[in-house]
């Protein structure tokens, strides 16, 4: 059947002024289509429905054990739900971290409704937990909590869907039945031209709230996939080659959510902005020339960014990213050490690192560090070039070009990746599987155990913290 009315919502990061993607991105699928909607996005019902101090407790928690209060939140979005009564349901997830609250929400429903039809997506249905060879898609369509479930990119098969075309047609798009009859679960197809499968989102029906004090941020996609091969990551097997879009398309659609939203702030999703460097230029010099023309258009972003060499991203190109409006780069380093980057495939010098650290500090951009210990090859020695990078860079704190440690933990192995996929490559093995995450052992250095991972992580915090390095760091409690 062509579906005529629909319902949207999404469990995203738990952090009010990220507004969701995925939602306003089926918003836009909506419209296209014509067809009827509402929406509803979880994090902004919980900011609105909790106390400061409650909600400030579950900032970027899982939500695994919710509260009452929470589950109150849960309850009112069914009755949304079912009051509105669509033809379909689209349930977004947005990571592995948000996958237990979007199952308590389904469950709830279910026990409401049984007949609903519900379609999920989005990488939290992705993930492969350690116990299992399957996606949690799968687990919540075996308990019927979803009828369909897509994995990997839905730009092409959820419009198709909504058209009426069958799901048993649709590849990538997994049900019980398709199960049963294939033996397995299936991926969609590789969209290798990302420009010409782009539907624009829409926020005419998502909440937003204060923007007029600017602290919401959008989020725009310029890329699919990643260009980057990193041993720990599996973005490379779900998309094994990035597709990008035009720089002056993203330019220009920044622009028309601003004039329809009123939000200036905005992150680029794409794994890594400037892994196609010719696009990501001709982004900054599109959003300088929107600048000139609409003074009311002060517009700043937040990317995802690998430090290059200095031939690549000379001092003309960093100009450009302040102009535009780079306040602040996400920035992977890993390690402190050279020789366990390469070990980890992310073969950037410390040369490097230090040229794109004089020019953010010369350009008044900011860096938000992520950091790992324990990697299975990480020896003493690898983790003392850790405290000494932190000793180098200590003399940008005052400039914030070294801003702030937002991620430093343990080394965790998950499957898909390339690591998990040669293990011997390493010389790892896997001590227990059952477990979540999975236990293991590197035999050619088998001094670094999880106890000498724990010691590693507490020593880089407390070093960083003597040193006067901002820090950001999640609680390993329920996160």
């Amino acid at each position: 059947m062509e579906y005529t009315k629909a319902y949207g919502i999404s469990f995203g990061v738990v952090a009010e002024e990220k507004l969701p993607i995925s939602l306003a991105w089926l918003a836009g699928v909506f419209e296209k289509l014509e067809i009827e909607y509402e929406v509803t996005d979880f994090t902004y019902e919980l900011s609105t429905s909790l106390s400061k101090e409650e909600y400030k407790k579950i900032r970027h928690n899982t939500l695994k054990t919710p509260s009452k209060e929470i589950l109150e939140v849960v309850e009112r979005c069914v009755d949304g739900v079912l009051e509105y009564n669509p033809e379909i349901l689209c349930v977004s997830a947005f990571s592995y971290r948000q996958y237990h609250i979007a199952k308590i929400f389904l469950q709830r429903l279910r026990a409401r409704n049984k007949t609903i039809e519900i379609s999920g997506g989005g990488p939290g249905l992705w993930y492969i937990p350690a116990s299992s060879n399957y996606t949690y898609g799968w687990e919540l369509c075996q308990e019927g909590l979803v009828d369909t479930y897509t994995l990997g990119n839905g730009e092409e098969t959820i419009v198709r869907q909504l058209q009426g075309e069958s799901p048993n047609d649709l590849v990538g798009v997994n049900s019980k039945s398709k199960f049963e009859k294939q033996g397995d679960e299936e991926w969609t197809e590789l969209i290798r031209k990302i420009q010409e499968k782009y539907i624009r989102p829409s926020y005419n029906k998502v909440p937003i709230v204060d923007s007029s004090k600017n602290n919401k941020e959008i989020f725009i996609t310029g890329a699919n996939g990643c260009p980057g091969k990193c041993a720990f990551c599996s973005i490379r097997e779900y998309i094994p080659f990035p597709s990008y879009r035009d720089g002056k398309e993203i330019a220009d659609e920044c622009y028309e959510l601003f004039k329809q939203t009123g939000v200036t702030r905005f992150k680029r999703t794409d794994a890594l902005a400037n892994g196609h460097t010719k696009h990501f230029r001709a982004f900054n010099e599109r959003i300088i020339e929107l600048k000139k023309e609409d003074s009311n258009f002060k517009f700043e972003y937040n990317c995802m960014f690998v430090p290059k060499d200095e031939r690549i991203h000379d001092e003309e190109y960093y100009s450009l990213m302040s102009q535009a409006g780079c306040t602040s780069l996400d920035l992977g380093i890993e390690s402190g050490s050279e020789r366990l980057r390469k070990d980890m495939k992310k073969p950037y010098t410390n040369a490097q690192l230090d040229w794109h650290f004089e020019m953010c500090h010369k350009y008044n951009i900011k860096n938000n560090i992520s950091i790992f210990v324990g990697f299975p090859t990480e020896t003493e020695e690898d983790f003392n070039e850790n405290l000494k990078m932190l000793d180098r860079y200590q003399k940008y704190i005052d400039s914030r070009a070294f801003d702030e440690i937002q991620h430093c933990g343990k080394f965790v192995l998950y499957t898909k990746t390339y690591i998990y996929n040669n293990l011997e490559e390493y010389d790892v093995v896997i001590t227990d599987h059952s477990v979540e995450p999975m236990e293991w052992t590197c035999l050619t250095n088998p001094t670094n155990t999880l106890e000498e991972r724990i010691r590693r992580e507490s020593k880089f915090l407390e070093h960083a913290k003597k040193l006067g390095y901002r820090i950001d760091v999640y609680d390993s409690t329920d996160k």
